[in-house]
């Protein structure tokens, strides 16, 4: 798994190439993202439930959606043990996509949240609940999301939950590599409650 991730890291950060922008089955990119998780899903014990409102096609890019899924549900199984993992989508009617991943956890220590999505760190937790990852699937799901004029927020309690939000506009403007020192000033906005 962390092979691929870097893999696709190396790939997604060193292309000036754009990515393929198509109408994609939100609904369909969620099912193959839990399906591709099923050996995590056992090993974990977790319950996975998916729920989406609104309209299923949406225009964007179907890889680079289906790369943000698969990291944020690697995570959560990473995280969860016998718990549960929602995953929430919705397309509104201003053409956002909203993708929410929420797990019952472990969560994420506050004094770590301004870090998660910094390459090459991973959480002090994480070694509680399995093998300690190589640090960079958050900071990739963070570039890919930059990539298609997107934005995530995570919400976290320790012990509690984890929850990532993303959000994403139909038909981006741009949908090609952008400048470290960009990626640098995109917030984090967090919610501790």
């Amino acid at each position: 798994e962390e092979i691929r991730t870097l893999l696709q890291y190396s790939a997604s950060s060193e292309t000036n190439e754009p990515a393929e922008l198509a109408q994609v089955d939100v609904n369909e990119v969620v099912a193959l993202s839990i399906s591709s998780s099923s050996q995590l899903t056992a090993s974990s014990g977790n319950t996975v439930i998916a729920n989406h409102t609104g309209r299923h096609d949406f225009h964007t890019s179907r890889e680079l959606l289906r790369c943000i899924l698969n990291n944020l549900l690697t995570n959560s199984h990473r995280a969860c043990k016998n718990g549960r993992i929602t995953i929430v989508t919705n397309i509104d009617d201003e053409g956002w996509l909203t993708l929410i991943v929420h797990d019952t956890g472990i969560g994420i220590p506050h004094e770590e949240m301004e870090h998660i999505f910094e390459k090459h760190f991973s959480g002090s937790a994480v070694t509680h609940i399995g093998p300690r990852g190589m640090g960079i699937g958050l900071s990739m799901v963070r570039f890919w999301i930059d990539l298609l004029d997107g934005n995530i927020d995570v919400n976290s309690t320790e012990g509690e939950y984890t929850r990532f939000t993303v959000r994403i506009p139909e038909s981006p403007n741009t949908v090609r590599p952008i400048s470290t020192e960009k990626r640098r000033s995109r917030n984090i906005n967090s919610d501790y409650a």
